[in-house]
């Protein structure tokens, strides 16, 4: 396995219990989701040494919660922003081994 996509939904993840946690806005309390990313980083590379590329797609409301530059292994880069085509695979084509949809959760009021 060489390539990894990760589709990050940031609702979802293990350990989230405010939405301050999950924005990049100075004014609020935690980046809990940058450090919930990092342990899945750090698993997926310790498990799978050979990969060479992890793509993650920021996929939660418009695109904007990873702020540019927080990952600086140069095995790893994102894709933000929207409007998108694809929005939550954005660019996800055959060349890539695996694909984890991580934070998925129910549509809200669900």
């Amino acid at each position: 396995m060489k390539k990894v996509y990760i589709s990050l939904d940031t609702e979802g993840l293990s350990g989230l219990v405010s939405w301050n946690e999950m924005t990049t806005d100075p004014s609020c309390t935690g980046k809990a989701y940058i450090r919930e990313l990092d342990w899945i980083l750090d698993e997926l590379f310790k498990v799978h040494p050979e990969i060479e590329e992890v793509c993650i797609c920021d996929s939660h409301a418009r695109g904007e919660n990873l702020p540019y530059g927080v990952y600086t292994d140069p095995r790893v880069y994102i894709i933000s922003g929207y409007p998108r085509q694809d929005y939550m695979l954005a660019s996800l084509d055959s060349s890539y081994d695996m694909l984890m949809l991580v934070g998925y959760h129910g549509m809200i009021g669900t």
